[in-house]
């Protein structure tokens, strides 16, 4: 690819859109009995990189406190 070209391809850009059926969609991803805390920090970690906000942790066999510290 020349760089006349690449120039137009970057100029032309445009962010991936959202088709507007999609738009107000809503997901809880629920967590039942997540035997490691490290589990429940890697799907967070997933969670915020896809833009997910509600996470539900129930019956953790991990303590809260083990869950909530910054090693997970």
């Amino acid at each position: 690819m020349n760089k006349k070209q690449l120039k137009k391809d970057v100029s032309d850009f445009q962010l991936t859109k959202i088709a507007p059926e999609y738009q107000n969609l809503n997901f809880t991803i629920v967590l039942n009995q997540s035997e490691h805390a490290g589990n429940i920090g890697s799907i967070a970690r997933l969670m915020k990189n896809f833009n997910f906000n509600n996470l539900i942790v129930f019956n953790p066999m991990e303590s809260v406190e083990v869950i909530q510290s910054r090693h997970t």
